[in-house]
């Protein structure tokens, strides 16, 4: 008998231990690796953390303040790639793609974040398979904050991916060398 079946074949304070039992259920969830978990804990996770993630983007979503604010613009990107490395269909990864999109653009260039909202836009493209269109980006973002060792890595990476070895060996020479500045 699992301790989830005890609880609730239980009587007597079943809502304090309905909620105790809750509370020791989104903690085993959290602290054991994704992969460990049945499916339909997995499909529980992942409707859990869709609708998490879909509230917190609905009150980031105000594009006029977004435009203006490029911080609420990198979190709107942040939570909408997170979506859709959740989400299964595809229509629902298109669109959270062009949430991302969206609040990429709306980072404008001599913008502190620019740079990461570079980065950002080599992800999407890196995520839909545009690798080529990666590159682009993830040297922009390596350009504007040459410190930043995870923008030389994202670049490095692609190179890899293209089967670019000059290029991979490069970025990820200056990888290293980001990362003991």
């Amino acid at each position: 008998m699992t301790f989830r079946n005890w609880v609730v074949n239980t009587t007597g304070i079943v809502v304090i231990v309905g909620l105790l039992s809750l509370s020791i259920y989104e903690q085993f969830i959290r602290e054991t690796p994704y992969r460990e978990l049945t499916k339909q804990q997995q499909a529980t996770y992942r409707v859990e953390k869709v609708k998490q993630l879909e509230k917190s983007l609905k009150s980031a979503k105000r594009w006029e303040s977004a435009t203006s604010h490029p911080d609420e613009a990198m979190k709107i990107v942040y939570r909408s790639l997170e979506l859709v490395d959740i989400v299964e269909k595809e229509e629902d990864k298109a669109k959270y793609f062009n949430s991302a999109l969206r609040g990429v653009r709306n980072v404008r260039e001599g913008h502190l974040r620019y740079g990461e909202a570079q980065n950002a836009l080599g992800l999407i493209y890196t995520k839909q398979g545009k690798l080529r269109d990666a590159v682009g980006p993830f040297t922009r973002a390596t350009q504007k904050n040459p410190g930043e060792a995870q923008y030389w890595a994202n670049l490095a990476a692609a190179y890899l991916k293209l089967g670019d070895r000059e290029g991979f060996v490069n970025a990820n020479k200056h990888s290293f060398g980001a990362e003991c500045n």
